[in-house]
């Protein structure tokens, strides 16, 4: 019993560190320091970029880890994994094993799946590893593909668990792990970047309940809805968490994409620091990683784009301002704006033409405002460290804290929190969207 769950653990691991290790020489002089911490997330997503065009034409997926194999022969023989470079990348290495050896128990107590829409993402994974095309087979229409949802979080999954030889419900429980250890690994690199000493404390967004889980703990609240509870704190929303989605276990697209937020941002700050000092290679290394970061995240979670297409355009306006005063200078700062854009859309370009979406209305606006309280119980921690940050220009400028005051108030009556779903009800609520997608499918 123990080897059936060990041995594909390994398996799984070590697919992992052959892809961070053919991938680390290929930072090392762009990133320095930080490049094998990069070399974690860089490498998965350089793997399922590639997996992915196998699969668009009809290659098999452990072609993908070929290039990694290639890098480690390569890099070997110049002498580059040599005992101290490899004992420098032990600290990210347990960033990452740490947090992913974390979420394996967590997923060792509770392995099942069979409640909430955990049925749901194993299908998804299933069809990929039981046919790996693109686009994959639809699992709940025989003849219908994946062409209607953003499927790529379960293919880099799906792929992973193929060349690894682990079955598709062993690596249903490998994904939360994998995903927490990436985003840990690019956090710790962050806090690398900004602090000097406590370096690991950006690694505690993935771990920080919301103020409102503290108030249903501090006002009494019992223990079964503290969880649940606190992600549906803003009336009509739902405010989930990391910790929360990591502990509730199911392998959701915004789960698997938090990963790439943080190696994104990761990439953005190291910009944005170290522009100056990078070679011209080193700075097309570097926009090249953020366009694979910014280009996945429309297939793992489209709703991803939405802030972090934003956020690199304003990271690359303060870059250019920084090193070339909006100018075209010889540090060619003007590269983000002008490189990651397109080549972020190219990176996956043919998912955009596969995509079949009539239905999708696009993206609406919200005008009823969220109550004062239920806004602080949500996000209250980080405007209070973003209060703090800005306390010195606070005092010179009160008047900026005008921009806190809302332009209309809205206090909504409140009503009843739902209670977590039973398993039937959640499945009476699946089998209804299986419903209506096999309707849509037949026309119906």
């Amino acid at each position: 019993m123990a080897g059936e769950i060990i041995l594909p653990v390994l398996s799984w691991l070590a697919v992992i560190k052959v892809l961070h290790l053919g991938t680390w020489p290929a930072l090392d002089r762009t990133l320095g320091n930080l490049a094998a911490a990069a070399a974690y997330p860089a490498s998965v997503l350089t793997f399922t970029l590639l997996s992915w065009y196998g699969g668009l034409f009809g290659l098999p997926v452990w072609i993908a880890l070929l290039p990694a194999l290639g890098a480690i022969v390569w890099a070997g023989s110049r002498g580059f994994y040599t005992r101290e470079r490899l004992r420098s990348a032990l600290p990210w290495d347990l960033a990452f094993l740490i947090p992913f050896l974390f979420m394996l128990e967590v997923r060792w107590i509770n392995p099942t799946i069979s409640y909430a829409e955990k049925f749901m993402d194993h299908a998804f994974l299933a069809s990929i590893m039981r046919h790996p095309v693109v686009p994959p087979l639809d699992p709940w229409y025989a003849g219908g593909t994946l062409d209607v949802y953003y499927y790529i979080g379960y293919w880099m999954s799906g792929a992973l668990g193929l060349v690894a030889g682990v079955p598709s419900t062993v690596t249903f429980n490998l994904v939360l792990p994998t995903v927490l250890g990436l985003a840990a690994v690019s956090l710790y690199a962050l806090g690398h970047l900004l602090l000097n000493r406590y370096r690991w404390l950006p690694v505690l967004v993935l771990l920080l309940p919301n103020p409102s889980a503290v108030y249903l703990i501090l006002t009494g609240a019992p223990w079964s809805e503290i969880l649940w509870g606190s992600t549906r704190t803003i009336e009509s929303t739902i405010n989930e968490y990391p910790l929360f989605s990591m502990l509730w276990g199911d392998v959701h697209p915004h789960v698997m994409g938090l990963f790439n937020q943080t190696f994104l941002l990761f990439l953005l700050v190291f910009a944005y620091m170290r522009w100056g000092n990078l070679s011209m290679r080193g700075r097309a290394v570097l926009c090249g990683l953020a366009a694979l970061a910014l280009g996945s995240m429309p297939g793992i979670n489209s709703w991803d784009v939405l802030v972090y297409a934003p956020v690199t355009l304003v990271f690359g306006l303060l870059i250019w301002r920084r090193y070339g005063n909006f100018s075209r200078d010889r540090e060619k700062s003007w590269m983000v704006l002008a490189t990651v854009p397109p080549f972020a859309i190219a990176a996956y370009l043919p998912f955009y033409f596969q995509l079949n979406s009539p239905g999708i209305g696009g993206v609406g606006i919200v005008t009823v405002p969220s109550a004062p309280a239920e806004f602080l119980l949500v996000h209250g921690f980080f405007l209070a460290v973003l209060v703090a940050a800005c306390a010195p220009d606070i005092r010179k400028r009160p008047y900026l804290l005008l921009a806190a005051v809302p332009c209309r108030s809205c206090s909504p009556a409140t009503r009843p929190r739902p209670s977590p779903p039973s398993r039937s009800s959640t499945s009476l609520s699946a089998a209804g969207s299986r419903s209506q997608i096999r309707s849509r499918f037949l026309g119906s």
